[in-house]
């Protein structure tokens, strides 16, 4: 749903990351696009991710048939988004006049397969960071082994500057893997690549997985290659441990589910927040790195109680992160924080997959608001790195009789490493002494009003 790590730096762009981690320069990972021109219904596939930063996990797509017979087809570094649903990258015009600001551009003039299709209209895409504008064209697109002719995707000819800023001329675009449920019914619908490999029935399973890894493990390091798969026709089960749980898609275009109520455990201190507003969704947006909330919900419920395990009171938000800040010195006492999608199952991040750096001894919580009356909260990398997600699209492709409807499902991930905190030259320090507060939790405040009003009662009685 948007690139990079816009959404929780303004200022932090894959090139600025690259200042703060050693970028690895190594050649761009071949995944053999074009050695197969079709997909065996009966294998499963697994695509390899790079992870960049931390901050985006990408792919490698070809685009066209080029002019030149001896001339492979025009390769892009994309970032895999199950919060959009279109193909897109930028154009040679557009990076020529400056308009765009990519790795690689695509010049639809060394292609014999493009046609554009948009009869001169043109279609913006809005993200939570950034804006493209272009136009509906249509080409040969081949991804890990899989060949989709005619198929259409967005030849990008402006980004808006905060777009650019993300792009830094790192990457190149965006493929979009969201559900779209109701199809063509849908505004925001966009023929997408998944789409085309299941409704032309190349795979059987209209299911595919996704499975995130961190660069600690790598000192921070750039992964290109084992930054994460996408396990197409169905899911890996050495990639995850326990019962995959399912939720039904309520959402008629995202990946997402009805999410119940969130849960703070403080050194084994449980305690469960209020439910969200009736209808309220979590959407699986492997495309935003960081997680929103409802504001309100965020600033009475859940920041207040992280405070609480440090004994501070929670800061006002940070204006250029839109994150709450936090001594990293006191980062090891931060409570888990749990999502629970209305049944028994708590889905819980330790500090250390919510905590993010933002530079030298700048910490700060991996939650930003979504919006006063949101119902969309959007649960990006920091939850799908800890937790295996199935993403099925039910009987949307297939006829089975079935009706099955779209569904998602979700376990612990195992086998990969949690994203890197950079905490070079921080010292722990000692958890603060308890400072007495007119409301303990965000919980408890409903039970101090009527006591307050009883002894200013009792004080008028008396005077």
């Amino acid at each position: 749903m948007t690139s990079l790590a816009g959404v929780f730096v303004t200022a932090l762009t894959l090139a600025a990351a690259a200042q703060e981690v050693s970028r690895e320069q190594v050649m761009p990972l071949r995944l053999g696009l074009v050695k197969r021109t079709g997909f065996d219904k009966d294998r499963r596939d697994t695509i390899n991710l790079a992870n960049l930063a931390d901050t985006g996990y990408y792919t490698y797509v070809s685009i066209g048939t080029s002019t030149t017979p001896e001339k492979a087809p025009q390769e892009f570094l994309v970032q895999v988004d199950t919060g959009s649903s279109a193909l897109w990258v930028g154009s040679k015009d557009c990076n020529q006049s400056r308009n765009c600001n990519d790795r690689h551009a695509f010049d639809p003039s060394t292609s014999s397969t493009f046609k554009d299709v948009s009869n001169g209209n043109n279609v913006s895409i809005s993200f939570q960071a950034g804006k493209v504008t272009g136009s509906v064209v249509q080409d040969t697109i081949f991804w890990n082994g899989i060949t989709l002719p005619d198929q259409q995707f967005l030849l990008v000819h402006t980004e808006d500057e905060e777009m650019k800023s993300l792009q830094a001329g790192s990457v190149d675009g965006m493929l979009g893997l969201a559900c779209q449920a109701t199809g063509r019914a849908s505004a925001s619908y966009f023929p997408s690549i998944l789409g085309a490999i299941m409704n032309t029935s190349l795979s059987d399973t209209p299911v595919f997985s996704l499975w995130l890894n961190g660069t600690s493990g790598a000192a921070g390091v750039d992964l290109m290659k084992g930054g994460g798969e996408i396990f197409l026709g169905g899911v890996d089960s050495s990639r995850f441990q326990g019962q995959l749980q399912y939720y039904p898609v309520i959402d008629s275009y995202f990946w997402g589910i009805s999410v119940n109520t969130m849960t703070v455990n403080i050194s084994g201190s449980f305690t469960r927040l209020r439910p969200f507003p009736s209808g309220s969704t979590a959407i699986l947006d492997s495309g935003t790195s960081v997680i929103y909330l409802e504001t309100d919900y965020l600033q009475t419920q859940v920041v207040p109680l992280i405070y609480t395990a440090i004994n501070t009171p929670a800061p006002p938000m940070d204006q250029d992160s839109r994150l709450w800040l936090v001594e990293c010195g006191l980062i090891q006492y931060l409570p888990n924080i749990g999502f629970n999608f209305g049944d028994n199952t708590i889905y819980e991040l330790s500090w250390s997959d919510y905590i993010l750096t933002l530079g030298p001894n700048r910490c700060a919580l991996g939650f930003s608001p979504a919006g006063t009356g949101a119902k969309a909260n959007i649960l990006g990398d920091i939850f799908l790195r800890k937790f295996y997600s199935v993403y099925d699209y039910g009987s949307l492709f297939v006829d089975d009789g079935r009706k099955n409807h779209p569904r998602v499902g979700l376990a612990v991930a195992v086998g990969n490493a949690k994203h890197r905190i950079n905490l070079h030259g921080v010292q722990p320090l000692p958890l603060p002494t308890p400072v007495i507060r007119s409301i303990a939790t965000a919980n408890s405040y409903q039970h101090f009003v009527p006591v307050i009003i009883i002894l200013v009662a009792t004080l008028f009685d008396y005077c």
